[in-house]
């Protein structure tokens, strides 16, 4: 599906996007403190582009949704959760110098003072048709999540084999009593969350997806996820990893305040 290309000491994965022959994408990047290293390595990339009659590049980019597809941003002291993306300052100022175009700004959001969102889920009623997760509902979410986030330019990427490895791959390290199905006539949805093995008194909201458009199902759902974690000792909550035109992202920033801003790049050749 890809293959990657170096220079000296960076290198990055190639893939070809098998929907759209436009679209590159860069995933994996491992770039040293040299812009003339990255420089000569973009070089190599555009070679092959233009040979391949490409016209956008992507990055950075690991396959589909459920893996790092969004660098750090700016400063910030704050200390990293579980499962957020990690890079040094440099890569999107890297880029950015480049000729990279910023395409989407993304947003985590700590949440400490729990009145505030408890005031907003007063307004919805409360539905008893939340499930607890179980190793069955893995064929669940995959469902929900290629249905929600198609189409979008990283949805088609999502395979079941490849939920079923990240699960694998996090569910010894994780408990998942903060994740909860909702299936019911009204419409379908999860919400995938954990306790943040960093820090146990810290609450991670990290996919939130409904299948309607009645918003009480969302609601439902992020309270579940509140109570369960407030009883597991949380002293706050993170929404993680939102796109900044989200309707979540616009709701999280009224109760709570950004803890860490991400982007995603694109150079037209």
């Amino acid at each position: 599906m890809g293959f990657e290309i170096k220079y000296r000491d960076s290198k990055v994965y190639i893939i070809e996007d098998p929907l759209d022959k436009n679209k590159l994408f860069l995933a994996n990047c491992e770039l040293k403190e040299d812009y003339n290293e990255f420089l000569n390595l973009m070089k190599k990339i555009e070679n092959f582009a233009m040979d391949k009659k490409i016209k956008e590049i992507l990055i950075p980019f690991n396959k589909n949704i459920l893996s790092v597809y969004r660098w750090i941003t700016g400063s910030s002291d704050n200390p990293l959760f579980f499962l957020e993306p990690f890079n040094p300052p440099y890569y999107p100022e890297f880029v950015e110098k480049y000729g990279f175009k910023r395409i989407g700004t993304y947003y985590s959001v700590i949440v400490e003072n729990f009145n505030k969102i408890f005031k907003i889920f007063k307004k919805y009623p409360i539905f008893n048709n939340i499930q607890e997760f179980k190793n069955s509902d893995v064929k669940v979410i995959y469902r929900i999540t290629k249905n929600v986030f198609s189409p979008s330019v990283l949805s088609h990427f999502i395979t079941f084999k490849n939920l079923i490895k990240f699960y694998e791959e996090i569910k010894n390290k994780i408990d998942f009593e903060l994740t909860f199905i909702y299936n019911n006539k009204e419409g379908k949805g999860f919400i995938f969350g954990y306790t943040d093995p960093f820090d146990k008194q810290r609450a991670i909201l990290k996919t939130l997806a409904v299948e309607s458009k009645d918003k009480r199902i969302v609601h439902v759902l992020v309270r579940k996820f509140y109570e369960r974690a407030i009883d597991k000792g949380a002293r706050c909550v993170i929404h993680a990893l939102m796109s900044k035109n989200s309707s979540t992202f616009k709701i999280s920033k009224k109760v709570g305040k950004i803890f860490r801003e991400y982007g995603l790049w694109v150079k037209k050749i």
